[in-house]
Formats: C-alpha cells, structure tokens, sequence
C-alpha cells in the first residue's frame, strides 16, 4: 500500500520528512507519466477543479498547495475550497457521508520553560513544532449546493505584466531570464503556436525573475551555475509556471521545454524537492500580490 493511500485512511503524519516523502512520490509519479505538470493541466477537462486551493485565510502556502491541488484532480473535486470540520460545523454544513479528509501541516511555537543552571532562574525558550490538521472539500459537504454555479473570477496574463515592474525584450528564438541584466528575453509572440505556449513559458521565466538577489533572492538561483542549483531552480521554475497556468486559466506546455527530470531525480533529495515547491509558492504569491492589491484598489 503506497503512501498516499495510508494517508486517505487517516493515518496521521509523523512528521515533515513522511509530508515531503509522500508530495515528492506525487510530483515524480506525475512527471513520469505525463510528461511535465503542465501537459498534466491540459489534460484537467472534466477531471476537477482547475482553480488553487483555497482556505479561510486564500490560498494555501507551501507544500499544501501542491498537496491540496493534487487531491483536487484526484479526486475529480468541483470545489477548490477546503474547510476544516470545525468550520464545517459553523457555517450550518455537514460532512458527508463516506468522505475521507486529507492532511495540510503548519509550524506552530510553543513555549518552554528551562531552569538556567548558572542564574538558577527559570527561561523560556521557543520551539518549533510540526503540526498537521485535516480538510475536507467543500463539495464533501452540504454547503456545497448552495455555492455551485457561482462563477470564478477571470484574470488575463496582460494584467500581471501591468502590474509588476519587470522588464521583457523581445528577440532571438530563446527564452531566458538574465539576472546579470534583470530582464525576461523572450522570442516574438508570432514564433509560437498560441498565445497559450507564449503565456505558459513566459510564466516559467517570471518564476526565475523573482529569484532576483534583489527580490526573493532565492539561493538556487544565486548556485545556478552548478548542477544542483541548476535543478532546483529549473524544478521551482516547473512548479511555478505550474501553479501560475492554472491561476490564470493558460493550457499550454512550454515548447522546446528542456527536460530536467531526470537531475531532479539524481540531485535533489526529497527535502529539497519539498523545498523547491515552498519556493515556488512563495514567488507565485510575490507574482500575484501586486495584482491582487490592484484589483482590491479599484474595487474600493
């Protein structure tokens, strides 16, 4: 019985390492069967929702993200809301009946009192603890029928580039970031199939643009010169576009996409592909804040 399926039954997780073990499995085996993440998201159509997982406090952070999304499209979910039972119970809903719930983990700081041996006074130190919780998609609950229908909110990709002040050239048939020069190259629109596969690889390169040592200043792209660093960055940059195309709606592949997939594999230890998914949602939130805020302004 593979982990996965230990997890739908219930059984609780120890531990960060069993959360990274457990997603890791799941990206790879994604990966390895379609191709990329963003050739599984064309192939979504009728198999669940397509929008981020969503909380009480918007869309998840980290690896909770990938995990719920996962569980999303396993599932065949219509809903990308998640609800604990607590929550459940205080908008007037019930869990239905057979429903199985799935684990997101947090880090919570407790308190500790130590006697200080040379003072003989008490202090209190923090430490950090694991925490896992469960969540059930709306659509396992009888809240459910009274949000169907409702229409979700439209974005186009013009928009974010609006927003954000990153600079894009135009030229050549590469698509690339250069940190060294701050800017996004990208061919012409006209030399890609659709506007689609120019949406979906500029998305790639806007993940590696928030690496910046002046923006997130992400390490993998400061060691992107070694193998390793190369890896990781290429992976985050893979979940990133990822996260971002189904943000924005965009079923496209990037074309003349460079495999990576195997380094990933070879380079990178569960931990670290865990890691490379907590970057990536890290710069899809830094990509989509400022647009968000922009709408809220005009909203006001």
């Amino acid at each position: 019985m593979d982990e996965r399926r230990k997890n739908k039954k219930g059984l609780k997780m120890k531990s960060y390492q069993e959360f990274c073990t457990i997603n890791a499995k799941r990206l790879f085996e994604i990966i390895d069967q379609h191709g990329s993440l963003l050739k599984w998201r064309k192939e979504w159509d009728g198999q669940g929702a397509s929008s981020l997982p969503c909380g009480s406090n918007g869309y998840y952070k980290g690896g909770n993200l990938f995990a719920l999304l996962f569980a999303q499209m396993d599932n065949g979910f219509k809903s990308e809301q998640w609800l604990t039972f607590n929550q459940i119970n205080k908008f007037g809903g019930k869990v239905l009946k057979g429903a199985k719930s799935e684990e997101v983990y947090f880090w919570a700081l407790k308190d500790n009192a130590k006697k200080n041996p040379k003072t003989n006074e008490s202090e209190i130190t923090k430490q950090v603890i694991f925490k896992t919780y469960r969540v059930f998609n709306l659509e396992q609950t009888t809240l459910f029928e009274k949000q169907n229908g409702a229409v979700p909110q439209s974005h186009k990709c013009a928009q974010l580039l609006d927003v954000l002040n990153v600079e894009v050239s135009h030229y050549g048939n590469k698509a690339f970031f250069s940190p060294s020069q701050d800017v996004v190259v990208m061919p012409q629109l006209d030399q890609f199939t659709s506007v689609a596969a120019y949406e979906a690889t500029l998305f790639h390169e806007l993940t590696h643009w928030t690496g910046h040592e002046s923006r997130l200043k992400r390490e993998s792209m400061a060691s992107y010169g070694t193998d390793k660093g190369r890896a990781e960055e290429e992976l985050v940059a893979e979940i990133g576009s990822f996260f971002l195309a189904t943000f924005f709606n965009v079923n496209s592949d990037i074309e003349n996409h460079a495999s990576y997939i195997s380094s990933w594999k070879n380079l990178l230890n569960e931990k670290e592909v865990m890691r490379a998914t907590n970057m990536a949602t890290k710069a899809f939130h830094y990509l989509l804040e400022p647009l968000q805020a922009c709408e809220m302004k005009k909203a006001a």
